[in-house]
């Protein structure tokens, strides 16, 4: 009796990366090293094809990623266009370059929801891990306002070598800034992340230093958060051993995509 044929699932989201530009310099970004230009991006009309299409296809979320969205002048008439579309639209944002008049005009187009990465809980660390002097009360700022005007917000957090000890402090933060969802997530490691791997991974010594000190069962965190049901949090003391500093120059991605060695040594890392 032949087999029987495997049945194919209809797509739920699309992840539509509006653009490459982007005001931050992160070295763990996972945009290929040679970056679209904005002459060759696609422009408001075949952004809202495509969305119509996917509709068709029985896709239900979009993700207005990048790059940085907020650096397409379209941005609300591509929002628009998603929510014509039928489609539940997500903005993924460093929420550098979204100011709340822009925000108030997007949420009137019909945005769903808001995503705002956070580099560290600190603000020096987040500061310099983005290359963007100011960035992090910027997020703050715009979260505040995502929050004023009702929409959900979700905050990223990578996590990597420099702030892998203050995971916790990452989700304080999450929950300080109103967050109904906070996403930890590690470095994909292609793009600039790939060429920075050796910097952003622990090292070889790292993982043989906590294989020494990290043999008992994981200790719960002095201060465990409650989840969204009501629950104690799952968080975990993260081993001294993974602390460590980006102490070797990294490449960078900036403004027009040409990698430049950053030196990583300014920052309090809380040793």
């Amino acid at each position: 009796m032949a087999p029987a044929a495997a049945t194919l699932t209809r797509p739920l989201g699309l992840l539509a990366e509006l653009t490459h530009r982007c005001p931050l310099g992160c070295p763990y970004c996972s945009n290929p090293l040679a970056l679209e230009q904005r002459s060759d991006e696609l422009d408001t009309a075949s952004w809202a094809r495509v969305f119509r299409e996917a509709a068709a296809l029985g896709v239900l979320q979009v993700h207005l990623s990048g790059g940085e969205p907020g650096a397409r002048r379209d941005l609300v008439e591509i929002t628009a266009a998603a929510r014509e579309a039928g489609l539940y639209s997500n903005l993924i944002t460093s929420a550098v370059g979204i100011t709340a008049k822009t925000l108030a005009a997007l949420s009137e187009a019909g945005l769903d929801h808001v995503q705002i990465s956070i580099q560290d809980s600190e603000a020096s660390s987040a500061d310099h891990i983005a290359g963007y002097q100011g960035a992090f009360e910027r997020k703050r700022a715009l979260a505040a306002e995502v929050v004023r005007l009702g929409l959900p917000l979700t905050v990223n957090a990578v996590i990597h070598r420099t702030n892998i000890d203050r995971v916790g402090d990452l989700v304080a933060l999450a929950l300080e800034l109103g967050a109904s969802r906070v996403e930890i997530a590690h470095v994909q490691y292609y793009g600039w992340a790939m060429k920075n791997r050796a910097a952003l991974m622990p090292s070889a010594e790292q993982v043989r230093t906590r294989g020494r000190h990290d043999r008992g069962p994981a200790r719960a965190s002095p201060r465990p958060h409650r989840d969204r049901r009501g629950g104690p949090g799952l968080l975990r003391t993260i081993p001294q051993a993974l602390h460590g500093w980006l102490g070797t120059p990294l490449a960078q991605r900036d403004a027009v995509g040409t990698g430049a060695a950053v030196s990583r040594r300014g920052v309090d890392s809380r040793p």
